[in-house]
């Protein structure tokens, strides 16, 4: 028993058909083939994005660093946010003109974040992997791949490396994860607000508070007896 294709489907209301997410992706670019990607997609120069780059490898912007530093493949999400954020705002303030070019950036930059922390969140919390850029390269293409069933694949092989010994924190869409529990198992859902509205995927039913009642372990001694 798990979860199915369909299932991502009816809880997240994604594709599950479509084109495939390893079709021409390289996950291991090199740096230069990765300074052209990220200047196509977002507009960074090579200085930028060598600072990116290194932030992620544990540099300080502020702070000097002893010894030579190690550029990461990754982009921290606060500063993606920080970069691309507050458009709306700035055209509503400061009157500013989005051009075409502009626009698709942020888009970039947005849907990139949207990767690190939804569709395919790590277990650092806090970096995305600039290879996805690939999938944003075009973005009249971004639509045609299967992004449900590329969800759920990421899921469940972060099942995979949680049940390695010594694992202790799980990755991937996790809210999937908890829909999918509530859907087939309603004895595991808990205290929460429920939502009467049958339109869109099944997911939206469960409106968390932040104030459940929390019997997690009666309820799953309960499931396995």
């Amino acid at each position: 028993m798990t979860i199915t294709p369909d299932d991502s489907k009816q809880i997240l209301d994604l594709t599950i058909e479509g084109k495939s997410f390893y079709e021409g992706f390289d996950n291991n670019m090199s740096w230069e083939d990765l300074y052209v990607l990220v200047k196509d997609t977002l507009g960074w120069e090579r200085a930028e994005m060598e600072k990116q780059f290194k932030w992620v490898g544990g540099d300080k912007p502020d702070e000097p660093r002893e010894g030579p530093s190690t550029p990461v493949k990754k982009i921290m999400l606060k500063n993606l946010k920080d970069m691309f954020g507050g458009t709306r705002k700035a055209v509503e303030e400061r009157r500013e003109v989005i051009d075409v070019t502009r626009a698709r950036r942020t888009t970039t930059a947005y849907l990139l974040h949207s990767l690190g922390t939804i569709f395919f969140p790590d277990n650092s919390g806090n970096r995305v992997n600039v290879h996805y850029l690939q999938w944003l390269k075009n973005l009249q293409e971004t639509k045609e791949y299967a992004w449900g069933t590329a969800t759920l694949a990421y899921l469940l092989d972060s099942f995979r490396k949680a049940s390695r010994v010594g694992a202790t924190d799980l990755a991937g869409n996790v809210g999937l994860f908890q829909a999918w529990v509530y859907d087939h198992f309603p004895g595991m859902i808990p205290s929460t607000t429920w939502s009467d509205d049958d339109a869109g995927p099944t997911g939206k039913k469960f409106v968390f508070t932040g104030t459940q009642t929390k019997h997690k372990e009666d309820n799953i001694s309960t499931l396995r007896l």
